[in-house]
């Protein structure tokens, strides 16, 4: 284990106080400053709460100007796919994202989130073997921060099985490490060697070293906790304050997704329709908001960032919002797929406002042509401005694949239409048949998430079989000059099906200090 969790101490308050001006990379070195010790925390149930409040507090933080919590590792994961482009190399942060290197080497972002995700896990951890010995005559409170802790160790062990291994329905004779035996070629995915699963916490004086786990252990333990997670949320009277915490809708949003990369179509499609039915599609001038307010009534959970925890320059908003006049003003725009722009998009549709096109940037606009606008700050004052974590155009889409998948194209249709007027009035996908139906599906889930960390993983679980023919991707990730794509600025312009710079490298210092860790290709 890396010596981040090496620590029997636990962050209350979510929030590391990292140095900025010197941008050294030190994820896996430091720890939260802002500690109690566990036996405190865990007298009370308010204290258990404190704990959850901090991991909800570290899905945003500020380590580095590459490495802000999540909003920062989702960058990087739309980066690596062939929907986002930069303007210019700007000052070269996620620079490396965009080259694949972030994913291939012991630094930058790709490094943070193995720490990150992890520090999560051990946070989790340290709820669950701590909280059901809290005595207590509101049994709700607890299973409800119960709950929370399971949905959050399910949350990161997702993450990070779909960035270190290939996607759980594939399979390919790509050689692979596989638990026990080294590098092999499985007939599935499944067997192949992941992460390393840790369900206790892991302190200086019970230090854990554990081996990958494969990919079917680690997807049983994720299926495991959210399962006791729904329990526990479906018997709990408790809410949330805010939806930058975790509700029930969140974990089945969560359930959902994991579903859908398992193909697990009956799970996904009902765990989908269930977690957006307390949330209406944004419509109208709504759609155009500026994606930085948690209370837009289709979000179902949000990191809620103030004003004090921004990180300025060290913020998501800085590398996506020109008008602040930080790094995407800077000469590092973001810009959408100009193929995907121009052909793909309807000129009605409400979504073409996200980014700049050609006629605007003739007209005088300051912004590249092309460059984003769907992201934008509260106000010029402050990088303020909410990160959404998920919405309910996510799960009506994952709900629509999971329906077609099951071969209820009628269903999927319905529910895409519902979906799709609500960006463009004359959307109609009647008539679609299921190959093509699938392929919308997953063009809308482009243009809807664009931005938002999901390209990365979709073009991972793409690679896959499907039940309905001739869906499969068999190109891998294709970049062009067609789509905005500079090769000099890329340097690695595609990627195929399988491809080993698709694969994240365990970091250095997490083999240095288990070297039970086998690495990846």
């Amino acid at each position: 284990m890396n010596r981040i969790f090496k620590s029997s101490l636990i962050a209350v308050l979510g929030f590391s106080a990292f140095t900025l001006g010197s941008c050294k990379k030190s994820f896996l070195e430091t720890k939260p400053t802002d500690q109690v010790a566990t036996s405190e925390v865990f007298k009370t149930v308010e204290g258990a709460e404190a704990a959850l409040q901090g991991i909800h507090r570290t899905v945003y933080e500020v380590a580095d100007h590459d490495a802000f919590g999540f909003p920062s590792i989702a960058l990087m994961w739309d980066l690596m796919g062939e929907d986002m482009s930069l303007s210019g190399g700007g000052s070269g942060w996620f620079v490396g994202a965009y080259r694949l290197t972030d994913a291939r080497t012991p630094d930058g972002t790709g490094s943070y989130m193995w720490g990150f995700f992890y520090r999560i896990i051990n946070n989790a951890n340290y709820i669950l073997a701590n909280v059901d010995k809290i005595e207590t005559n509101d049994e709700s409170r607890r299973d409800f921060v119960k709950a929370g802790a399971l949905f959050y160790r399910a949350w990161a062990y997702y993450n990070l099985a779909n960035c270190y291994m290939f996607t759980y329905a594939g399979s390919s004779t790509v050689p692979v490490p596989v638990p026990g035996s080294g590098m092999g070629v499985v007939s599935s995915f499944k067997e192949a060697a992941c992460v390393p699963i840790y369900t206790e916490p892991t302190t200086a004086e019970n230090h854990q070293a554990n081996p990958r786990a494969s990919v079917q252990e680690v997807y049983d333990r994720i299926v495991s906790d959210l399962d006791a997670a729904l329990a526990l949320y479906a018997v709990s009277d408790r809410g949330r304050a805010d939806k930058s915490e975790i509700n029930i809708d969140v974990a089945k949003g969560l359930y959902a997704r994991v579903a859908l990369v398992m193909q697990n179509w009956p799970k996904a499609e009902q765990m989908a329709r269930e977690a957006r039915a307390n949330y209406a599609f944004a419509t109208g001038v709504n759609v155009n908001d500026g994606f930085n307010n948690a209370k837009n009534s289709e979000w179902i959970w949000g990191s809620i960032i103030n004003t004090e925890q921004t990180g300025l320059w060290a913020s998501f908003l800085s590398q996506m919002d020109w008008d602040m006049g930080l790094y995407a003003a800077g000469g590092q725009e973001k810009r959408i797929n100009t193929d995907l722009f121009n052909n793909q998009i309807d000129t009605t549709d409400l979504r073409r406002a996200w980014w700049i096109s050609r006629e605007q940037k003739r007209a005088g606009a300051p912004y590249a042509a092309y460059s984003q606008r769907k992201f934008r700050v509260l106000t010029t004052a402050s990088t303020a401005g909410d990160f959404p974590m998920m919405r309910a155009s996510e799960m009506a889409l994952i709900e629509a694949e999971a329906m077609a998948m099951q071969g209820n194209t009628g269903g999927a249709i319905t529910v895409l239409n519902d979906f799709g007027r609500t960006r463009q009035a004359s959307y109609d996908a009647s008539g679609l048949g299921a190959t093509d139906l699938v392929k919308e599906i997953w063009l809308q889930r482009r243009i809807e998430l664009w931005g938002e960390g999901f390209r990365y993983f979709d073009l991972q679980r793409s690679f896959a079989t499907f039940p309905v023919s001739d869906v499969q991707n068999t190109t891998g990730m294709q970049r062009s000059g067609a789509q905005g794509h500079n090769s000099q600025l890329a340097s690695i312009m595609s990627v195929g099906q399988y491809g080993y710079d698709y694969l994240f490298r365990i970091p250095g210092n997490e083999r240095e200090q288990n070297p039970q860790v086998m690495q990846n290709p």
